[in-house]
């Protein structure tokens, strides 16, 4: 059976979904977030998902509010079986549960109930999960909270980077929404234990620096959950670095937190932490070039007394 669906997206993250959506199914329109301002130019970029859809000839549709009766009447007016969300980036009104003739399915990148809301996939790097998922619910009023159709798993590597187990469950979003619209008439879906759920609130400013007084494992797993954007990052100094690899030693320095030692007949630019000790493998600093542990161990007259904030 082939259905009428509307598709909101905005990132990458969206758009292996999209390319399954489409090749399936009569998209009819396509929503997405406005061009916003980008890179040093500050110069409006259309989001990954506009870029695609235009380029396919697509309808793109870029609210700056989903309370907009001209976009609300319009959808209506489409008549559409379904909506599908995959990382859109802005919360439904209650409204717009009624709009489809079936209901709106939500992508979401993990075993719901588990890490419900805006980062899920950085949450199950940051608390070490061994395993995530994609969950197809349906959305209702309250965040995540709706009734799964379908969920499909993954497990996590020891050294994921958020980029890469993004990209894996993508892939893995576009094949279970499929999977369920195929089913659409037999499957049942289940309602989520609220006993179970935990939230993974948006990433702020906060989230990202470095606290050197946490565990080395800890610290490890901020640096891969926070890959590439926004990324992780300490000062030396009045000069912010963004820490980009890093894996923890099977040592303590006897050093206090943030203190940075090295061997350098390896060059391992090591730091202590509150629990353990850090190996960087590779850093940035502001406005200069990723640089390996090794290269930037060789711009440094001597790291006696440095340390980490």
């Amino acid at each position: 059976m082939v259905f009428r669906v509307v598709f909101a997206g905005t990132p990458e993250f969206a758009l292996p979904t999209f390319e399954a959506l489409r090749k399936a199914h009569d998209v009819i329109a396509i929503l997405t977030q406005p061009d916003r301002p980008k890179g040093r130019g500050q110069t409006k970029q259309p989001t990954p998902v506009a870029r695609s859809a235009r380029r396919a000839g697509f309808n793109v549709l870029t609210p700056t509010s989903l309370d907009d009766p001209d976009i609300i009447a319009a959808l209506r007016e489409l008549n559409p079986d379904f909506i599908v969300v995959a990382a859109y980036g802005l919360l439904f009104p209650e409204t717009w549960l009624h709009l489809p003739n079936q209901c709106i399915l939500n992508v979401h990148p993990s075993l719901l109930p588990r890490w419900r809301g805006a980062s899920p996939i950085e949450y199950s790097l940051l608390t070490g999960d061994s395993e995530t998922g994609i969950s197809i619910q349906a959305l209702v009023k309250r965040l995540d909270a709706g009734p799964v159709f379908l969920q499909m798993r993954t497990a996590i590597a020891k050294q994921e980077s958020k980029s890469s187990l993004e990209a894996r469950l993508a892939v893995l979003g576009g094949e279970a929404l499929l999977a369920v619209l195929s089913e659409w008439t037999k499957i049942k879906p289940s309602q989520q234990d609220e006993s179970r759920a935990t939230y993974a609130p948006k990433i702020t400013p906060q989230d990202t620096r470095i606290r050197w007084s946490s565990s080395a494992i800890a610290i490890e797993r901020q640096i891969r959950a926070l890959q590439e954007h926004p990324g992780a990052w300490t000062c030396l100094g009045d000069r912010r670095i963004k820490i980009l690899g890093a894996h923890v030693l099977p040592i303590f320095d006897l050093a206090i937190p943030g203190a940075v030692t090295s061997l350098q007949a390896t060059g391992d630019l090591r730091v202590a932490t509150g629990h353990g000790t850090l190996a960087i493998d590779r850093l940035q600093s502001e406005g200069a070039r990723p640089l390996t542990a090794r290269e930037w161990l060789r711009g440094m007259h001597t790291i006696s007394g440095i340390r980490l904030t």
